[in-house]
């Protein structure tokens, strides 16, 4: 019953997990390879790289139906809605899809230390930001996501007292949920751009809903750092005063 419930969700998750995973290898190629990643056809380039995720979700969610059971459950969440045929395997891809998020931090991490070093005479503004998003980035993954997979494989491994194990794997759902949050945030926190882009697409949907602009507006300005915008009446466009 838990899983036929929540099976969306799981899917969800397991996207999540690998788009993780996908934008790190993104942000590695776009770092290493700028100009692969400029030629490259957007929308094939994106399916490409999704297809990882889209069939870890979609065959945990098909093998998940197949072998569920009724045995009762403490808690209805992803891990314990899965039976063990579907579990372990579900771990060991997030064990391994965390690995290729690490590396691909790193790897682009010390590009970046590269291209810094080798082009010291030059403006290194935006290399030394870049560097300490990522770095934030990656220690948040380590101690949050990645520690509580390891911890799971490990227990499971071990043949750790399945009650335990459970225990563990149902309250380490709340560092997921923080894990895959932090890039929003920390890309929020650290970039001006990024913020100037998310405020513009804000502001587009809520005039495409309301008609009006957001009344929050003149509060807002200083915060972003972007010009007073007002609304035109086909409620799609901004225009800067």
């Amino acid at each position: 019953m838990c899983f036929s419930l929540i099976f969306v969700y799981i899917f969800v998750h397991c996207m999540q997990t690998g788009l993780l995973a996908t934008i790190a290898v993104d942000l590695l190629i776009s770092i290493a390879l700028p100009i692969l990643h400029r030629v490259s056809r957007h929308h094939v380039y994106v399916l490409l790289i999704s297809i990882p995720s889209l069939l870890y979700g979609l065959l945990t969610v098909v093998f998940g139906f197949i072998v569920t059971d009724d045995e009762p459950i403490n808690m209805c969440n992803p891990p314990s809605a899965l039976v063990e045929k579907v579990k372990n395997p579900w771990y060991f891809v997030a064990l391994a899809a965390g690995a290729v998020t690490v590396l691909s931090y790193v790897l682009a991490y010390v590009t970046l230390l590269y291209n810094h070093k080798r082009h010291a005479n030059q403006p290194q503004d935006l290399a030394r930001k870049s560097m300490r998003t990522l770095s934030i980035i990656l220690l948040i993954f380590l101690f949050t996501r990645y520690t509580t997979t390891i911890g799971a494989n490990v227990l499971n491994m071990a043949n750790v007292n399945a009650d335990a194990v459970a225990l563990y794997q149902n309250y380490s759902v709340f560092m997921a949920m923080l894990c895959y949050s932090q890039n929003f945030y920390v890309t929020f926190w650290r970039s001006t751009e990024y913020r100037k882009y998310l405020w513009h697409q804000h502001m587009r949907l809520h005039n495409f809903l309301f008609g009006r602009c957001c009344p929050f507006t003149s509060t807002t300005r200083n915060v972003f750092s972007i010009p007073h915008t007002h609304c035109k009446s086909d409620h799609t466009s901004l225009t800067p005063i």
